[in-house]
């Protein structure tokens, strides 16, 4: 959804009809190559990091619902608990992510 987002975000900043038919080729191609079931876990693996940058965001700022030094354990469980499911789906992100390079490559040629 992010690199969809850029894409159609830049689609709607075009300057003229040949730049925006090459955002929108960009987009047709990115759908085309990369169906759902591959998107999916890319998500998923974004979300888990973006939930463990927060947990750590929390501890690191002593937030005061937390110990001062650090996490509660309920927490700490949860920050495990992302970061297991970040490094399971990582390699299906890193996938998904090549080949959306490798699309990006091949339509600037």
């Amino acid at each position: 959804m992010i690199v969809q987002a850029a894409l159609r975000a830049a689609l709607a900043s075009a300057q003229d009809d040949s730049e925006r038919s090459r955002w929108v080729s960009c987009l047709v191609e990115l759908e085309y190559f990369l169906p759902d079931r591959e998107l999916e876990p890319y998500w998923a693996a974004l979300e888990h990091e973006r939930e463990c940058i927060r947990l750590m965001g929390r501890a690191n700022l002593e937030h005061r619902l937390d110990r001062p030094n650090g996490l509660t354990p309920e927490l700490r469980a949860s920050y495990e608990r992302h970061v297991a499911g970040a490094a399971a789906l990582r390699p299906l992100r890193d996938r998904v992510a090549a080949a959306a390079d490798r699309i990006g490559r091949e339509l600037q040629r």
